[in-house]
């Protein structure tokens, strides 16, 4: 039999779309597809199944939710002896040119880019103990 797949809002590797499959009366078999997102919205999988004389197909949907984190990278030095340091920035690859951006800050600590995170525990609504310890250890 021949198994294969077909998709909207999804990239499917053109050489790994379908595949030759040998199986015994009554026995299972597991075929995986690499597949990846385009954007968000909704991907549409239809898996096929055809043997002669015979052929089924199911279709399933599923959400392509935006990404949820971001990235936050630090570089740190002394500038006293030199006067000028200068850092070579790389847009990273594989992003989701649909959302975010990249933004550049510069502060004289590190602990400017744990803005974020400060606030996100004094919001967290839930409290465990453990955002009660967070809390008390940020605040000393």
């Amino acid at each position: 039999m021949r198994v294969g797949l077909r998709a909207t809002n999804a990239r499917v590797d053109p050489e790994n779309s379908a595949y030759k499959v040998s199986l015994g009366a009554a026995k299972r078999g597991v075929v995986t597809f690499p597949v990846s997102t385009i954007m968000s919205g909704t991907a549409r999988f239809q898996f096929y199944v055809t043997s002669p004389g015979f052929s089924d197909a199911a279709e399933k949907t599923l959400p392509v939710f935006t990404p949820a984190t971001t990235e936050a990278f630090a570089t740190y030095g002394d500038l006293a002896d030199d006067g000028v340091v200068l850092q070579p920035i790389k847009p990273p690859p594989n992003v989701f040119s649909q959302f975010g951006g990249l933004q550049i800050s510069t502060s004289s600590t590190a602990l400017q880019s744990l803005t974020d995170a400060v606030l996100y525990l004094f919001r967290y609504e839930y409290e465990c103990c453990e955002q009660v310890a967070s809390r008390l250890l940020l605040a000393r």
